[in-house]
């Protein structure tokens, strides 16, 4: 028994005629128009269009989903796209079909919230490069540079906590999208600087510890470097060498070990807390840098004494750090920080001066070099430029450049901290071999970013 059924559409009628099972026949559309409401109507009911067939070429109609695939893979990924089914092929009678196609249409639509900032992004798919409008695939992998696209000032948080109290990031750098200093450049400025001042190599040996010289930490003894350089932070050089001279005077000079020749660090640590102040408060801070050098030399007692075999006979107690020259330069650093007063300066000065492991360490000239140079922001602070420099400039150029750039600060006028642009000592002072490098323009006098 055959069954005939009638579906009253909005612009016509659809009559479909169903065999008693149930299964479709035939379709007939009375009304041409009514197909495409037909096709988006939820049924049961599967159909076929009896209208006149012209037939599609398979290769034509994967042309088209081709050509609609490759428009949709070229759109910008800031838009968003709506997948819409294309009713021109069932809406045209010049165009009809025998088989269900779907075409698909990419429709982009612009972002309609305008209140928050444009924010930078940069996709990539692995796999996939596209130049001039061209989608290739590819087996090597892609490399971008992302200076073109992200901010190179923008600085990754740094975590700190009881076990990194400094924030210390070993081989990492916080400015993530910051190319510069690449390797040509720290090449380029350290032969135009040595063409200056002349070439500047780490000695073969380090130079006995003076008596009159505080200096950054180039002296034998691992224990002498540390306290000298504590005791020439945040203050000028000539008020340094008066410190040092005081306490060399005051408490003598060691027989023992590999400070022997050096101040007696061992009667300094017996020594009271007011008897110190007085001899380094020349050199500024006197209260603070007192109670700091005790406390260290407290330490380095209680550590040499751990580090004596069980049972051995006790005599006199050397203080020496000399077991921090079997570490890593990594784990050097994070030991050297661990003594109240030490920060990522005065750690790195004596890892890179006593030591002799190459790191990154920088002074009020190294950091203002970095900035006019653009290989740091010119708003990062010394531990920053420290982190990053550490990462970017080669091993075998790091002590070279940082004395380069001291000296270079201290000779020319025109680098000179109390310097200013257009001033008529400025027009009439020689020219910078490396002006042509610099933006002076970015001198570090704003408030320096937190670390």
């Amino acid at each position: 028994m055959r069954t005939r059924r009638t579906a009253k559409l909005a612009t016509g009628e659809a009559t479909v005629d169903l065999n008693s099972a149930g299964s479709t026949k035939n379709l007939e559309i009375s009304n041409p128009e009514a197909s495409l409401a037909a096709t988006t109507r939820q049924t049961r009911l599967s159909f076929r269009v009896s209208k006149a067939q012209v037939p599609v070429p398979p290769s034509d109609k994967l042309q088209r989903q081709e050509d609609v695939a490759d428009t949709v893979a070229l759109e910008p990924p800031t838009k968003r796209r709506r997948i819409t089914q294309s009713n021109e092929l069932a809406s045209s009678d010049s165009l009809p079909v025998t088989q269900e196609a779907k075409v698909v249409k990419a429709e982009s639509t612009p972002a309609t919230d305008t209140s928050k900032p444009a924010v930078r992004k940069l996709l990539v798919i692995k796999g996939l490069v596209t130049k001039d409008g061209i989608s290739q695939k590819v087996a090597a992998a892609i490399e971008v540079d992302t200076t073109q696209i992200l901010d190179p000032d923008f600085k990754m948080q740094i975590k700190r906590g009881p076990s990194n109290p400094s924030g210390l990031t070993p081989g990492f750098s916080p400015y993530i999208y910051r190319k510069q200093p690449t390797p040509e450049a720290c090449e380029e400025v350290y032969r135009i600087l040595a063409q200056a001042h002349g070439e500047v190599k780490p000695p073969g040996v380090i130079p006995p510890a003076s008596l009159e010289v505080a200096g950054c930490g180039e002296v034998p003894c691992l224990m002498d470097a540390l306290v000298r350089t504590l005791i020439s932070g945040n203050t000028m050089m000539p008020l340094a060498n008066k410190a040092i001279q005081n306490v060399a005077k005051h408490y003598g000079v060691s027989e023992l070990g590999t400070g022997a020749g050096s101040i007696n660090w061992d009667k300094v640590r017996l020594g009271s807390h007011e008897e110190l102040v007085g001899q380094v408060k020349v050199a500024g801070s006197g209260p603070t840098k007192a109670k700091n050098m005790k406390t260290i030399l407290d330490m380095v007692y209680q550590e040499n004494l751990e580090m004596m075999p069980k049972g051995a006979p006790r005599g006199p107690v050397v203080l020496a750090l000399d077991h921090l020259r079997h570490m890593s330069k990594d784990d050097a650093l994070a030991r050297l920080v661990a003594y109240p007063g030490i920060g990522i300066k005065t750690a790195a000065c004596v890892t890179l001066f006593c030591l002799q492991i190459p790191v990154w360490a920088v002074d009020t000239h190294v950091l203002r070099f970095c900035q006019w140079l653009g290989w740091v922001p010119h708003r990062a602070d010394a531990d920053n430029c420290f982190r990053h420099g550490d990462v970017k400039v080669p091993d075998h150029l790091k002590y070279g450049l940082h004395q380069l750039f001291i000296r270079h600060g201290q000779q020319c006028f025109k680098c000179r901290k109390a310097t200013r642009a257009g001033t008529k000592e400025w027009r009439e002072a020689p020219d910078c071999p490396l002006e042509h490098l610099l933006d002076r323009r970015k001198d570090g006098n704003e408030v320096a970013e937190e670390a």
